[in-house]
């Protein structure tokens, strides 16, 4: 006799539930001696820290700033008062009111100087510039070439070639000006006050996806903004957003069949103290277990797979009436 897909669907939801109470002594024996494995990638993302890929010099004489950089992926914005800058994996922030400016990276040089305001550019790349670009005096001396640009504009940096564009720097675009600390990228942040969710990402994982899809995202910074930042609206219904969310971990994240996606999707559509948010930032279905065993024993301290920040919009409360009491 043939199974009904819902007697299957309920009966892949036990196996499920059976699944989760036999890893919960498991998961939770990770969860609280994760501190000491935490302790050892802090440690090992500090040696990275220490290991600077940007060396900065400032030659006052000429009002130029000097960079050398590791990496070749960065943007440059320069704008009429300072250059801002995107520098490497984590698209590190930087802006300079120098005004003058030189980048050295793998296997680009770039310089510009800028005089009564107009910017002098010269590279060793090849250069594509945007029809909305106005440039003169272009001219080429040995392996360099140069041009004249007098208005703001954008230099993106991509498969040793760089792009230039008539773009202004705007800073609600990007992910370091957006309450988002530099270094939290093990951090789920639910924002009321931006409106906004933050997922938790490691840089290898960004830098893989990026050289994977490097057609589908003009830099780090569009990658991140477009895959790890979501709007508040996507986890409007909480319902169904777990169920979608952890549907798609079991598709996408463990492979899984449909059957077992759908068993999971209904099992967490139920779990009304979950945030959907928190399924989108587990990385695989055990770093959830974790959590939900966490969340059964009220012990969410002890869950460091990682931080989870909510950001609420501060309450301001009515004045009181004589005679009442809160």
């Amino acid at each position: 006799m043939k199974k009904l897909v819902a007697d299957e669907i309920e009966e892949i939801k036990k196996t499920t539930s059976t699944r989760r109470r036999s890893t919960s002594s498991k998961s939770r024996t990770t969860a609280k001696n994760s501190t000491s494995k935490v302790s050892t990638s802090k440690s090992s993302n500090v040696d990275k820290a220490t290991k600077n890929p940007f060396v900065f010099a400032l030659n006052t004489a000429q009002s130029l700033l000097e960079i050398s950089a590791n990496d070749d992926i960065y943007e440059i914005y320069a704008g009429n008062d300072e250059y801002v800058l995107f520098l490497g994996k984590n698209s590190s922030y930087f802006s300079s009111a120098q005004d003058n400016l030189s980048l050295k990276s793998k296997s680009s040089e770039i310089t510009i100087f800028k005089t009564d305001g107009v910017y002098r550019v010269s590279t060793n790349l090849d250069v594509e510039i945007s029809d909305n670009v106005a440039f003169t005096n272009f001219g080429k001396s040995k392996d360099l070439i140069s041009f004249s640009i007098a208005d703001a504009f954008k230099i993106s940096a991509k498969s040793n070639k760089l792009s230039i564009t008539s773009e202004v720097f705007n800073k609600n675009k990007f992910l370091t000006n957006l309450s988002v600390p530099n270094s939290s990228n093990n951090c789920l942040i639910i924002s009321d006050e931006d409106q906004k969710v933050y997922l938790p990402y490691s840089f290898e994982e960004v830098d893989k996806k990026f050289k994977s899809h490097s057609d589908k995202y003009e830099s780090i910074t569009d990658l991140i903004e477009k895959e790890y930042i979501k709007p508040a609206s996507f986890y409007k219904n909480p319902f169904t957003a777990r169920f979608r969310e952890a549907y798609k971990l079991m598709r996408r994240r463990e492979h899984g069949s449909i059957a077992a996606a759908l068993a999971l999707g209904v099992e967490l559509a139920f779990e009304t103290h979950l945030h959907p948010a928190i399924i989108t930032a587990c990385k695989n279905l055990e770093e959830l277990d974790i959590y939900l065993d966490c969340l059964d024993d009220n012990e969410l301290d002890k869950f460091s797979c990682f931080d989870i920040i909510y950001k609420s919009v501060p309450v301001i409360l009515g004045k009181r009436e004589k005679g009442t009491s809160f």
